[in-house]
């Protein structure tokens, strides 16, 4: 004959603290000063690996509601592609300065 669970009072007190931990898990909160603690800033793309790992395990956690963790991971792409555009133009200038450069010489540049 198979027992149930919780007739066995040990057992239905063990499951009772599984779950209260896991619901306090849940309910703890993710006030701004955790955050800003524990979120690196986006400085650099590490950083921003960094954080999306943070990001990513609080969503599994369920520390953060989907749409609010859809939100920040949508932030640190949006950054990733404003540093990318801040690579291409700084290299772009780069470039367009050495073709100045390249262009004066040749003007230099006489035939006998």
């Amino acid at each position: 004959m198979s027992e149930r669970p919780f007739d066995d009072v040990e057992r239905a007190r063990e499951a009772g603290r599984a779950g209260g931990q896991r619901s306090a898990v849940v309910r703890k909160k993710l006030g701004l000063s955790r955050v800003e603690l524990e979120l690196p800033r986006l400085t650099s793309v590490e950083a921003a690996k960094s954080r999306l790992e943070k990001l990513s395990d609080w969503g599994a956690a369920g520390l953060l509601a989907g749409t609010t963790l859809s939100g920040a991971v949508r932030a640190v792409e949006v950054w990733l592609k404003l540093h990318e555009f801040e690579i291409d133009r700084d290299r772009i200038k780069t470039l367009e300065r050495r073709i100045a450069e390249l262009e004066a010489e040749r003007s230099d540049w006489r035939l006998p």
